[in-house]
């Protein structure tokens, strides 16, 4: 991914949030956090967004998979945008959605 521009998805700042909150973070790995965050572009909501969300999660359903709506926010940012999906979570391999192309390491 070097010389790339990397992006998340708004879910995923939130997700990763929520993970520091649950967890207690304290102030210094909140800052960690933050600096991390920073070396991304935030994708935020967009009508374009929630439209591609609605096709992400009607395709999945379809296909008999059942999805996370935080998980279909992150597919849906990578397929409205045409970016591989980099993750760890194998919730996303198999998911056969047009535009998706997912690249798992876990």
């Amino acid at each position: 991914m070097r010389g790339m521009i990397l992006a998340v998805s708004f879910q995923t700042v939130a997700e990763l949030w929520a993970w520091a909150e649950e967890s207690r973070w304290g102030n210094a790995q909140r800052a960690g956090l933050e600096h991390f965050l920073s070396r991304f572009v935030v994708v935020p909501y967009s009508t374009e967004l929630g439209q591609t969300w609605a096709r992400v999660m009607t395709a999945a359903r379809r296909k008999g998979r059942r999805m996370e709506a935080g998980d279909a926010w992150i597919a849906a940012t990578a397929v409205l945008y045409a970016a591989p999906l980099l993750t760890h979570d194998e919730d996303f391999v198999g998911l056969d959605i047009v535009g998706l192309d997912v690249i798992c390491h876990a």
